[in-house]
């Protein structure tokens, strides 16, 4: 079973994925990031921003297990650490310097 087919199999009130969203809407990745960050809780790391700026890829995963409230959010610049740390998050919050990782409640 693929890594993403496992987090949908955990998270029986859904998986949002979206990938590159500020290109449909032409907005720089910067502005996409910094309203991003405006988000109560959510701080994104130097790392994933310079990462995300440098590859011009935006990774904004949402994942809820338990119930349509609380869920988990990952901003990232790879898709495959993206659902890996959502995995990771599932069971404990990993890797907080790769990603940003908040919990939605």
């Amino acid at each position: 079973m693929t890594k993403l087919a496992q987090l949908l199999s955990r998270c029986r009130y859904g998986v949002f994925l979206n990938i590159n969203a500020h290109r449909d809407q032409s907005i720089p990745i910067e502005t996409w990031l910094d309203s991003l960050s405006e988000e109560p809780g959510c701080a994104i790391s130097a790392t994933v921003r310079r990462g995300v700026v440098e590859s011009g890829n935006l990774v904004d995963l949402q994942c809820y297990p338990h119930n349509a409230l609380d869920g988990h959010h990952i901003v990232h610049f790879d898709v495959d650490v993206a659902v890996e740390l959502a995995l990771a998050s599932l069971g404990t919050v990993g890797a907080p310097h790769l990603s940003s990782i908040k919990r939605i409640a």
